[in-house]
């Protein structure tokens, strides 16, 4: 498998691209999905100016762990919020099948990723890039020696 090894200058496209959209939208807040979604989640949220709150989804063992804080219950169960969910990449659509089907939502939800897998499963609503390959995706916050 190939590895395609993203520089920040890459990140900061992205952001840029994704911004004035997520912009027109109202967002009221930004999730960011732990951990692949936490840095562009954030950078999403200082630009838009609104509050960030974490929230984790993980699919790399034997069982989904999700794990959501009161605070983003709240604001997941609140239906006068907007919410972009922002993740690094939508690979397969499971951390977003996995968010919307097992965890109570009564806000609007936008799905926001750097890079969409056009073979994945789940559409986002905004993605900065599409991949049309099974490259590997090496963002600049990861370890680089895998």
């Amino acid at each position: 498998m190939n590895k395609q090894y993203l520089t920040w200058a890459d990140i900061d496209m992205c952001m840029e691209y994704l911004y004035p959209l997520c912009d027109e939208l109202d967002i009221t807040h930004v999730i960011g999905i732990n951990r692949g979604g936490l840095i562009p989640a954030v950078i999403l949220s200082h630009m838009l100016g609104k509050p960030h709150v974490p929230i984790t989804i993980t699919l790399r063992h034997d069982w989904p762990i999700i794990d959501v804080s009161d605070k983003a219950k709240d604001i997941l169960n609140d239906k006068r919020n907007t919410i972009a969910v922002v993740d690094d990449i939508n690979d397969s659509g499971a951390t977003f099948d996995n968010l919307y089907n097992k965890v109570e939502i009564s806000a609007k939800l936008y799905d926001v990723v750097l890079f969409d897998r056009a073979s994945s499963k789940w559409d986002v609503h905004l993605s900065a890039k599409t991949i049309h390959n099974d490259d590997w995706i090496v963002f600049p916050w990861e370890d680089r020696n895998e």
